[in-house]
């Protein structure tokens, strides 16, 4: 490839999804295709795919001067070089890049007749006509994946995000970092004032022909709570033809694509001002500082009290204070809980051929309880044996 060569490699015949050959990008991978455009059941597919062609029922060339059908991706994949080489035959002065580009911007869509495919099939199955004569339009974004959608909030920490172009790139422009920008608005969520903030970008690896999409880092780590702008720069990425990038997607090459969006933790509504929301998130609300009536912290079961929350020390009120599904004592016993007590002694033997281990009870009688009981405090007055760390003291109900 180095030296201007155009490579194409099969995708394999294991029906398998992202085959492990995929990963290498100075190469054209091929699925194989039916009569009818759809998969042919044997092709491995996935994201590193480039295109299909037509692999299933080939009739081919065989030993002994005769003809046998044949299926696989290796049929497929000469279906696909030979189309590329109508296109180098019939413009030679192009280069690699632009063949490859010319290739599989030209190839049919062929997701409506698989529908489970979207994605995995590379740009669809080679149309050798129209790449010989159609021009290829400005290229667009295809994918753009790990950032919410122009306009919207997420709470997810954004560390890294993918990239995918509809067509093969001039790796020259899309090599370059400074055809890419991602900005903060600052803190006052208003571009271009002075208060912006850049952040660094670095790909996960070069672009070359095969390249499907590229991770971009963040230079800088998760991104913190604010309004943010990633532009793609229409004067820096394009094709191999020179043709700008397409950024609004109007058919036009020429423009920056921009996605805004927003990042700041989950917002829930905190009608009492405790600190403690309740509820769904609140979706289309930034804010880096919860506003008045919102918080960042959910939990709160009672938002009409502000006394009431689970940061809330528990009170012995017959109340779940702290909102742990727990009213921790009974309001029929006041302040200090309701007692019941057994003041009878009773006589465990000591030790000795006389002293079988068996239970000795002292009953307590609980009444007037009608709801569960949460916490127990049990106290033994005057324990006297000779032997303490035998005894076991169990409390049983019944």
């Amino acid at each position: 490839m180095d030296q201007g060569v155009l490579y194409f490699n099969s995708a394999g015949n294991n029906n398998q999804l992202n085959p492990p050959r995929q990963v290498v990008t100075q190469a054209l991978f091929v699925a194989s295709t039916t009569s009818t455009d759809q998969r042919s059941s044997f092709s491995n597919y996935g994201v590193g795919i480039d295109i299909s062609a037509p692999g299933s029922g080939i009739l081919s060339t065989v030993t002994g001067d005769t003809y046998q059908f044949y299926n696989g991706t290796s049929m497929a994949t000469p279906n696909a070089a030979g189309a590329a080489a109508l296109i180098w035959s019939a413009n030679p002065g192009w280069n690699h890049y632009q063949v490859a580009a010319q290739l599989l911007g030209m190839a049919d869509d062929i997701h409506p007749v698989n529908p489970t495919m979207i994605g995995y099939l590379g740009s669809g199955r080679v149309n050798s006509f129209a790449s010989v004569s159609q021009t290829l339009p400005a290229p667009k974004v295809k994918t753009l994946t790990g950032i919410p959608a122009q306009g919207a909030n997420t709470s997810d920490d954004i560390s890294t995000f993918q990239l995918a172009f509809n067509q093969v790139m001039d790796p020259v422009s899309v090599n370059n970092m400074n055809h890419f920008e991602l900005r903060n608005a600052g803190p006052n969520n208003t571009f271009g004032d002075g208060d912006d903030v850049l952040y660094t970008l670095t790909a996960s690896g070069t672009y070359r022909i095969g390249t499907n999409s590229l991770t971009y880092n963040i230079t800088q780590g998760v991104l913190p709570c604010g309004l943010y702008r990633l532009t793609v720069f229409a004067g820096g990425v394009k094709n191999p033809f020179d043709t700008p990038l397409d950024g609004d997607g109007n058919g036009n090459g020429g423009d920056n694509f921009v996605r805004e969006f927003t990042i700041s933790p989950d917002l829930y509504v905190d009608a009492d001002n405790d600190g403690y929301g309740t509820g769904a998130p609140v979706p289309g609300v930034l804010g880096c500082v919860a506003p008045t009536g919102y918080s960042y912290v959910t939990g709160d079961c009672d938002d009409t009290n502000e006394d009431i929350n689970p940061g809330a020390p528990e009170v012995c009120n017959g109340i779940d204070d702290n909102c742990d599904n727990i009213i921790d004592f009974s309001v029929l016993g006041g302040s200090t809980g309701l007692t019941f007590s057994n003041p009878a002694p009773f006589t465990i033997p000591s030790s000795g051929s006389n002293a079988p281990a068996s239970l000795y009870p002292s009953p307590i009688t609980v009444s007037g309880i009608n709801a569960p009981v949460a916490k127990v405090t049990v106290k033994i007055n005057k324990l006297s044996h000779t032997w303490v760390n035998d005894v076991d003291i169990l409390l049983v109900s019944p």
